[in-house]
C-alpha cells in the first residue's frame, strides 16, 4: 500500500483519499473495471471515420429484407432441408456474395436458412456495410461470405500486428491506416493511370481507347473496382476503374501491358485516393463478449498532435501525410487502448481534466480530417507528375536506345536529360528552322536537318587544342592559360569525346567542344574577343558536327511506332556518328 511511504502524521483520511486519487492506482483500478474502463473510452477517445481521402460509405439505411425473413416458407429446399445446419453453415460460407445471393432469392425457406446460418447471420447483422459495399463496387464475384466473417471476427491488420479500424475490399483485408497508405499489398491504380503503358495504346482515337481498356479489364482475370464519385456519394464515376497492382502485373501478359520495375515502384508508393476508394470503416465483432466494437483514437494523442503542428507551424496544402501523425492515427481496440492509456501521458492529462466528454478537438468532433480539394490537387498532382516521368523513361528507354548509347560514349550524358531525349524523339520538325530533321544534335539534344547542322551556329563544334594554336588565340593563352584549363574543365562546358575516323567503333582522345559555349569562356576573359570570335560560329568543322550527330527517328504517339524522312541519300554522303550495340549494350556499360 502506498499509506506506508507516505509521511507519518497523515490521518486515516488523508491517506484513504491519497490511495484512492494517486494518478497510478486511479489508472490501475479503473483499467481494471468494466465501468471505469468505459468512462476512460467515453472521455478520452473517439472514434475516426475520416481519413484524408474519401473512403467508401454505404448510402442510406439498409434494406430491411437483409436481415428480417420474407415470411412463413411455403415450399422447400428439397436435399438441403436435411442437412445439418453446421453443415449448411459449412457451405454457405464458401459461396462468393452473388451466388449467396441468388440462392437466397430462390424462395423465402432459402432466404431462412442464409440468415440463420450462424456465420451467415453474423455478417448479415454485424457486416452490413462490408456485403453491400463488396456489391456497389462491383466484387460480388470475388468476395466470399467466409472472407467477410473471418475480417469482422479478427481485429488485427492482416499485414501487421496493430489493430486494423479498415477493411480492404478487393482482398477483403482488415488493415490499419498505415498499411493501407504504404503496403504494395494494397496498393491501386486507376484505369486513366494505366492507359500511358497499355500497349494498344493510340490504336482507337478518343473515348474508344478507354472503353476498349475498360472491355479488356472485365474479360481478363482482374478484378476491377468501381469507384465512387466524391463530389456525388450516392452515384459511381463512369468509365473508371480501380485495379490491384498485384493482380495488374500478374496477369499483365493477359492485359497486354507491358510491365518494369521502375513501374512497379510508382504503382506501389502512389496513388492513396484509389486506395482509400476500395476501403471502407469495419468495425470488429468480439465472439468472446459478443459485442461489436468501433476502433477509437486517442484523444490525447490527438491534443498533442495538435500543439506541436502550432509550435512548428506545419505548412497546409501540401498533400502529403506528415510524420508527427503517426500516433494521432493509431487506432485501437477497446483492451487495446486501455493498454495504451496506462503509459500515454497525454491521454492521462485529458482524463484528469475537468472537460466534460464531448468537448473535444474539432478534428475529434469530426471523426477525423478529409484533405480539401488543394490538399488533394496537390497530392494527384504529384503522383501524375512521377507517372509522366517513368512513362517518359519508358518510351526513350525502348525508341531511342542508340542515342542514350552515344551520349554515354561521347561523355554528353551529364548534359542531357531523358526530358530533352523524349521532347526530340516526339517532334518532326528541326529545332532552328521547322523543316523535317533527321538529325539528333547530341550536345544539346535538339533535333535538327542537315542544312541547319551544316551551318547554324548553334551546332558550330570546334577543336579547342588547334584553336589554341591559331595567331589571333595564342595572346589569350598567353596571359590566362591556367584559368582557360580550368574553366574548360567546369561542369558547363559541353565537350564530348570523337571516334576514330579510320574505325568509327572506336574512340579517339581528341575532344571537341561547342562552340558557343568556348566563345563564352573567350569573351569572360577578354570582351575584345567577341567578334574576332563570331568567326568559330561560322560555317566549318563539318567533321565535328556530324561526329556528334546520330540519324534519329521520331515516334508517333498516336500509334506508337517510329518513324524517319523518306530521303535516304544523305546517309551515304556523311559520316555521322555510328552506333554499335542497343539497349543490351547501354545497360552492360
Amino acid at each position: 500500500m502506498s499509506s506506508d511511504l507516505v509521511p507519518t502524521g497523515m490521518s486515516d483520511l488523508d491517506v484513504y483519499l491519497s490511495d484512492r486519487y494517486t494518478l497510478k492506482d486511479d489508472a490501475s483500478q479503473l483499467t481494471t473495471s468494466s465501468g471505469g474502463a468505459a468512462d476512460i473510452r467515453r472521455k478520452c477517445t473517439y472514434v475516426r471515420t475520416k481519413w484524408y481521402f474519401p473512403l467508401l460509405e454505404s448510402n442510406g439505411p439498409i434494406a430491411k429484407g437483409l436481415t428480417r425473413p420474407l415470411g412463413k416458407p411455403k415450399a422447400d429446399l428439397g436435399l438441403f432441408d436435411n442437412l445439418p445446419s453446421d453443415v449448411m453453415n459449412n457451405i454457405l460460407v464458401q459461396l462468393d456474395i452473388q451466388s449467396f445471393r441468388n440462392f437466397r432469392n430462390v424462395n423465402a425457406a432459402a432466404h431462412s436458412i442464409t440468415g440463420t446460418a450462424l456465420d451467415c447471420k453474423e455478417v448479415l447483422e454485424h457486416g452490413q456495410s462490408a456485403f453491400v459495399s463488396i456489391i456497389r463496387a462491383g466484387l460480388s464475384r470475388n468476395i466470399t461470405i467466409g472472407e467477410i466473417h473471418l475480417a469482422l471476427t479478427s481485429s488485427k491488420c492482416g499485414f501487421c500486428e496493430e489493430y486494423g479500424p479498415l477493411l480492404f475490399l478487393p482482398t477483403c483485408t482488415r488493415v490499419c491506416h498505415e498499411c493501407l497508405c504504404t503496403s504494395p499489398r494494397t496498393a491501386m491504380i486507376g484505369s486513366e493511370e494505366i492507359l500511358p503503358f497499355y500497349t494498344r495504346f493510340g490504336m482507337y482515337r478518343g473515348h474508344g481507347n478507354r472503353s476498349h481498356l475498360l472491355k479488356s479489364l472485365a474479360k481478363s482475370s482482374i478484378a476491377s473496382v468501381r469507384v465512387r464519385n466524391h463530389l456525388r456519394p450516392d452515384q459511381m464515376v463512369k468509365g473508371i476503374r480501380g485495379v490491384l497492382v498485384d493482380d495488374l502485373f500478374w496477369y499483365c501478359e493477359e492485359l497486354g501491358i507491358e510491365t518494369t520495375d521502375a513501374m512497379r515502384f510508382l504503382f506501389e508508393n502512389e496513388w492513396l485516393q484509389y486506395r482509400t476508394a476500395a476501403s471502407i470503416n469495419f468495425p470488429y465483432l468480439n465472439t468472446s463478449t459478443g459485442e461489436l466494437e468501433n476502433g477509437r483514437s486517442c484523444r490525447g494523442c490527438q491534443e498533442a498532435f495538435e500543439e506541436q503542428s502550432m509550435q512548428v507551424m506545419v505548412p497546409r496544402a501540401t498533400g502529403r501525410i506528415y510524420a508527427g501523425a503517426a500516433d494521432r492515427d493509431t487506432v485501437y481496440s477497446h483492451a487495446g487502448f486501455m493498454k495504451h492509456f496506462e503509459t500515454c501521458d497525454h491521454a492521462q492529462r485529458v482524463w484528469e481534466s475537468r472537460a466534460l466528454p464531448g468537448r473535444e478537438s474539432w478534428f475529434a468532433a469530426n471523426g477525423g480530417m478529409l484533405w480539401g480539394i488543394e490538399e488533394r490537387a496537390e497530392y494527384c498532382q504529384r503522383a501524375r507528375y512521377i507517372s509522366t516521368a517513368i512513362n517518359i523513361y519508358q518510351r526513350v528507354l525502348r525508341h531511342a536506345p542508340d542515342a542514350l548509347n552515344a551520349l554515354r560514349r561521347t561523355d554528353l550524358s551529364s548534359f542531357v536529360s531523358y526530358s530533352d531525349i523524349y521532347t526530340a524523339l516526339t517532334t518532326m520538325k528541326c529545332a532552328f528552322c521547322g523543316q523535317f530533321g533527321d538529325f539528333l544534335f547530341l550536345p544539346t539534344a535538339k533535333r535538327c536537318c542537315f542544312e541547319c547542322l551544316r551551318t547554324s551556329p548553334e551546332t558550330a563544334l570546334v577543336n579547342k587544342a588547334r584553336i589554341s594554336r591559331r595567331e589571333q588565340w595564342k595572346g589569350l593563352y598567353a596571359n590566362h592559360a591556367d584559368a582557360l584549363t580550368n574553366a574548360l574543365k567546369s561542369k558547363d562546358i559541353r565537350t564530348f569525346k570523337t571516334h576514330n575516323w579510320d574505325d568509327t567503333k572506336e574512340m579517339s582522345k581528341t575532344r571537341g567542344v561547342l562552340a558557343k559555349d568556348l566563345l563564352a569562356i573567350y569573351i569572360k576573359f577578354d570582351s575584345t574577343m567577341e567578334e574576332p570570335g563570331q568567326a568559330l560560329l561560322k560555317p566549318g568543322w563539318l567533321h565535328y558536327r556530324l561526329a556528334a550527330s546520330i540519324i534519329f527517328p521520331c515516334l508517333n504517339i498516336r500509334t506508337g511506332r517510329p518513324k524517319t524522312g523518306r530521303k535516304y541519300l544523305r546517309r551515304s554522303c556523311c559520316a555521322s556518328f555510328s552506333v554499335f550495340g542497343g539497349a543490351e549494350d547501354l545497360v552492360g556499360g
